[in-house]
C-alpha cells in the first residue's frame, strides 16, 4: 500500500507542477515605478517595491527615471527601461504572454521545453521565443515595433492576427509597421544600444538561477493582500501621454524640422542680443 501510494504521488506531482502557472516577481526597482493590480480601478497604482509578486492582469509602469526587473521561474529575466508599460497577460506554462504597450525591454529567457513558448506582444508585433536574448521596442501605437536578437537564440516575429512570420537569428532585427508584415531580417542596429545592458542582465540571470526559491500559494496570497492594503497613487504621468502623442502623431522628419526651426530662432535672438551686450560693456569702461 505504501509503495503504491508513493508511486501515484510520484506520477501526480510532476503533472501538477506542469499545470501550475508561472511565478513572476518584481525583483528590482529603481527610481519611479508604479504597479497597477488586476481588478483595481483604472488609474489606481501603488508604488512598486522589489519582491512584489505579479499576477495576470497586473501592469508595471516605469517613469522617466525608473527601471524595473521582472523575473519568472528564476532563470528568465526581463529588464524594463524608463518610460515603459509592461503588462502580464498570461502566466500559462505552455503559452505565457506579456504585453509591451510602450517603451523598451530586453530579456534573457531560459530555454523552454518542447511544445512551450513565451510571447511578447506589442500593438503592431508579436515575438514568440523558446529561449533567447532579445530586445523589443514600441515607441507609440502608430510607430513600428522593433524586435532584435542579441548573441543567442531565435525569435519568430509576426503581425497580430496574421500567419506570416520572420525568423530572427543572433545579431538580427526587424521592424513591423501596423497593417504590414514584418520586414526582412537585417543586422542589429536600432536595438544595439542596449547590448551593454546584457552584461548585467546575464549576471542577474545567473544569480536568480542559483537563488530562486518558489513561494507557496499561502505565501503568494498573503503578499497579495499586503499589496492591496497599500495606499493608492493616482499616477498622473502626463509627460508619458505627451511623449506617446508626440511619437505617435509626429513623424521623425517633422520632429527634426521643428527642432531646427527652434534652433534657428534661438540663434537669431542670440545674435540680436550680442550688439546690445557689447554696447553696454563699452559704456561701462572708464573714460
Amino acid at each position: 500500500m505504501t509503495i503504491l501510494g508513493l508511486s501515484l504521488l510520484t506520477l501526480v506531482l510532476p503533472a501538477c507542477a506542469q499545470d501550475s502557472a508561472l511565478e513572476a516577481r518584481l525583483t528590482s526597482v529603481t527610481g519611479t515605478v508604479y504597479l497597477h493590480l488586476h481588478g483595481q480601478p483604472d488609474g489606481d497604482y501603488i508604488q512598486a517595491q522589489a519582491g512584489a509578486s505579479l499576477e495576470e492582469g497586473d501592469v508595471v509602469r516605469t517613469g522617466d527615471d525608473g527601471s524595473a526587473e521582472v523575473t519568472f521561474q528564476g532563470p528568465s529575466v526581463v529588464d524594463l527601461t524608463p518610460n515603459t508599460d509592461f503588462a502580464v497577460k498570461s502566466l500559462a506554462p505552455d503559452d505565457a504572454e506579456f504585453d509591451l504597450g510602450l517603451g523598451t525591454l530586453i530579456a534573457k529567457i531560459q530555454h523552454l521545453l518542447e511544445g512551450r513558448q513565451l510571447r511578447f506582444a506589442t500593438p503592431t508585433a508579436i515575438a514568440a521565443v523558446r529561449g533567447t536574448e532579445l530586445g523589443v521596442s514600441q515607441d507609440g501605437n502608430d510607430e513600428p515595433a522593433r524586435v532584435g536578437v542579441y548573441d543567442e537564440g531565435r525569435v519568430s516575429v509576426s503581425e497580430p492576427g496574421q500567419e506570416a512570420q520572420v525568423q530572427l537569428g543572433p545579431g538580427q532585427e526587424t521592424e513591423v509597421y501596423r497593417g504590414r508584415p514584418p520586414q526582412a531580417p537585417r543586422p542589429l542596429r536600432a536595438l544595439a544600444v542596449y547590448r551593454a545592458r546584457f552584461q548585467a542582465l546575464r549576471r542577474r540571470q545567473a544569480y536568480w538561477r542559483a537563488h530562486w526559491r518558489p513561494r507557496s500559494r499561502a505565501r503568494l496570497r498573503a503578499l497579495r493582500r499586503a499589496l492591496l492594503r497599500r495606499p493608492v497613487v493616482k499616477a498622473r504621468l502626463l509627460h508619458r501621454v505627451r511623449v506617446e502623442q508626440r511619437r505617435s502623431f509626429r513623424p521623425l522628419e517633422q520632429r527634426r524640422r521643428r527642432w531646427r526651426q527652434l534652433r534657428r530662432t534661438e540663434l537669431r535672438q542670440d545674435r540680436r542680443r550680442r550688439p546690445l551686450q557689447r554696447g553696454r560693456r563699452r559704456r561701462r569702461r572708464p573714460q
